[in-house]
């Protein structure tokens, strides 16, 4: 699966000097090699569980987090 593939935007704010922040959720949660990992990300999916996360975009700009 292509990595534009795995997320979709949920939020994105553009500001004027280029900043962009987005909240992206991905589509569906992949296996893992650890039997654990694997079997909770299998339950994740079937109760519809989705990981977000954020990304923020920075030109000629700086963050504090």
């Amino acid at each position: 699966m292509d990595e534009l593939e795995m997320f979709e935007v949920i939020t994105r704010l553009d500001s004027k000097d280029g900043t962009r922040v987005e909240i992206l959720q991905f589509k569906e949660l992949q296996g893992s090699s650890d039997l654990k990992t694997a079997e909770s990300l299998y339950f994740a999916n079937q109760s519809d569980v989705r990981l977000k996360m954020d990304h923020i975009g920075l030109t000629n700009s700086h963050i504090r987090v």
